[in-house]
């Protein structure tokens, strides 16, 4: 009785103990960006956003959560008290249809107005407008050179 009741305590321990490291590992594992992967499409802000307004389903089925580089004009830059930067990209829609990039949190970024600029990011999706046109979201954007 004590043998079996040893054996099960010792397995006990050793099931803690490589949860354990399973999760220090996962804990400590670099986080991956938009910045280290490869996007599944490369597209004009134009393009994304006539994408998500001609088919939304379909846009989100493509980019969702989904590294994609898209290139386009900046028509607004904002930073934060924090320091973190977002533009907002022209799509030369007539209803001021948008693309709204945020940059990796902390991330210096050199960008103006009327700059064309070429950025990789996670689509966040999109958000459509009451009475202009949506916004299509970026996010953890890192700029191309």
């Amino acid at each position: 009785m004590m043998k079996k009741l040893k054996i099960i305590l010792f397995s006990l321990l050793a099931l803690v103990a490589i949860a354990t490291a399973i999760g220090y590992y996962l804990w400590n594992k670099p986080k991956e960006t938009a910045e280290d992967s490869k996007p599944v499409a490369a597209l004009s802000a134009k393009a994304l956003y006539q994408e998500f307004t001609t088919d939304e389903q379909k846009a989100n089925a493509n980019f969702m959560l989904k590294v994609i580089e898209v290139t386009g004009k900046v028509t607004d830059v904002q930073t934060d008290t924090a320091g973190n930067t977002s533009v907002v990209l022209d799509t030369e829609d007539e209803m001021q249809g948008t693309v709204s990039a945020s940059f990796i949190a902390g991330k210096k970024v050199n960008v103006h107005v009327n700059d064309e600029i070429k950025i990789k990011a996670i689509c966040s999706g999109y958000l459509p407008g009451d009475i202009l046109g949506g916004e299509v979201q970026l996010k953890e954007c890192a700029l191309v050179q």
